[in-house]
């Protein structure tokens, strides 16, 4: 029986929660991986799968005998693909629940999520539950929402005020005040005396 159980995959349930619907690029990617367990098993390792997938419709000429025609065919590449360990082995009881926080780094450098009629850019990410001797669980696979990062706002300082206090003197040729600082009269223009 032990060697048929190789076959069977655990009574087990994989889920995947993030944060929030969107992430801009070069933000951290957070949320939490959780398994419920039916059954006793031993785990080898919760790793994450993030990856982004582009897809160009594209047109190719094809020549048969005397006669020309178009196909169109969609070219599709992986961008950007990372399979970062959540956590390691552990042993995991009956009816037994775990959650597993992660924060995964999406790279500044990458590209948005894009649709149009002829290219798309989309990111995925899945939960992999690696169980010793046993096939593995998976989480569904969610497509996340990656944006152009926003411009970082900048910050107005007020400017500082300073506010001095200035004595007035009385000019001796004009009686005109004067501030103490000046050396000439701002009224008559004679240098001050003193």
């Amino acid at each position: 029986m032990e060697f048929l159980k190789r076959f069977i995959k655990p009574r087990a349930k994989v889920s995947l929660n993030v944060s929030k619907s969107s992430f801009a690029l070069g933000e951290d990617l957070k949320g939490t991986i959780t398994l419920e367990s039916a059954e006793e098993i031993d785990v080898h390792e919760i790793r994450l799968k993030l990856w982004c997938w582009e897809s160009k419709k594209k047109t190719k000429t094809i020549r048969y005998e005397r006669s020309e025609f178009q196909r169109t065919y969609w070219d599709s590449a992986y961008l950007f693909s990372t399979p970062p360990t959540v956590s390691g082995p552990f042993h995991l009881s009956y009816g037994s629940k775990i959650e597993c926080p992660f924060s995964l780094n999406i790279p500044a450098g990458g590209r948005e999520s894009f649709y149009s009629v002829d290219a798309v850019v989309k990111w995925f990410l899945q939960a992999v539950v690696e169980i010793e001797r046993r096939p593995s669980l998976s989480s569904g696979i969610y497509e996340v929402q990656i944006i152009k990062p926003s411009a970082i706002p900048t910050v107005v300082k007020e400017k500082e005020v300073i506010t001095r206090e200035v004595v007035m003197i009385q000019c001796a040729y004009c009686q005109g005040l004067m501030p103490q600082t000046s050396t000439f009269c701002p009224n008559c223009g004679a240098r001050r005396r003193g």
